[in-house]
């Protein structure tokens, strides 16, 4: 396997509206660079529930095989709506990662909020 010195990862946060639509957020950042220094508060929302549970858990280059296994999301909503004034409804968060420009995989991931 190649080594990875390139990844960019798109976060959105979705409504549905009659299909999913973009709403609030869709945020492209250097994966690479985050990696490096985790200092974006809001970037950590996505990455905490990946920290414990995955091999992504240190910086470029990546050599070997990535795994996430038994990844538990928490009470993901509660740190969003420290955040993000968000009402009732149906969510999803889509996660993309692309390596060298080239989208690698995808997540879909969909909430509902209520009261």
């Amino acid at each position: 396997m190649r080594n990875i010195n390139n990844a960019t990862v798109n976060i959105k946060l979705m409504r549905d509206n009659h299909g999913y639509k973009p709403y609030f957020f869709n945020l492209t950042f250097d994966g690479c660079n985050y990696m490096k220094n985790q200092k974006n508060p809001f970037i950590n929302l996505f990455y905490k529930p990946l920290k414990e549970t995955s091999s992504f858990n240190h910086s470029c280059p990546y050599g070997e095989e990535i795994i996430v296994d038994k990844l538990w999301t928490g009470n993901l909503e509660v740190d969003f709506l420290k955040y993000l004034p968000i009402s009732n409804g149906n969510y999803a968060i889509f996660f993309t990662i692309y390596v060298y420009n080239v989208e690698l995989f995808y997540v879909h991931i969909y909430l509902q909020l209520m009261d």
